[in-house]
């Protein structure tokens, strides 16, 4: 029982960092070659990823494996150039509390930032895209 809960949380860090980072699994599986179909299953807990697939999941996740596999390291061990003590307060406060949420919390939160996103995109484009009434009027 406890290996299957095991495999269970190796798929739920995959799909934690992979909705993180705003990736599908139609991009994973460009860069890894895992079907998604098989990513699904690996998301599930229901298949564990090869070795290979391991490497390359570490590589667009931008996580080590340790992290994948155990959980028991930072998801930005990978990435040399991050550094937690750079960020300010408010972006420190910000990744510790999203930490702290359960994972079905993180993907609402995840969600909702990024509607936010496409909203201030959109009107961005919109403002830049509207004729200006002064030249459309003459």
């Amino acid at each position: 029982m406890e290996v299957k809960m095991i495999d269970m949380n190796i798929g739920k860090r995959i799909k934690e960092r992979r909705t993180e980072l705003g990736l599908t699994q139609i991009q994973v599986y460009e860069y890894t070659q895992i079907s998604s179909g098989n990513l699904s299953n690996i998301e599930k807990g229901r298949v564990l990823p090869s070795s290979a697939a391991l490497i390359r999941l570490s590589d667009i996740l931008q996580c080590s494996i340790d992290y994948i596999l155990k959980g028991d390291s930072s998801p930005f061990d990978k990435q040399n150039d991050f550094k937690f003590e750079e960020l300010s307060k408010q972006e420190q406060l910000l990744l510790h509390t999203f930490n702290e949420l359960d994972p079905n919390d993180k993907d609402e939160l995840l969600d909702i930032i990024q509607l936010k996103i496409r909203r201030k995109n959109r009107k961005g484009k919109l403002s830049n895209s509207s004729p200006d009434l002064d030249t459309a009027s003459a």
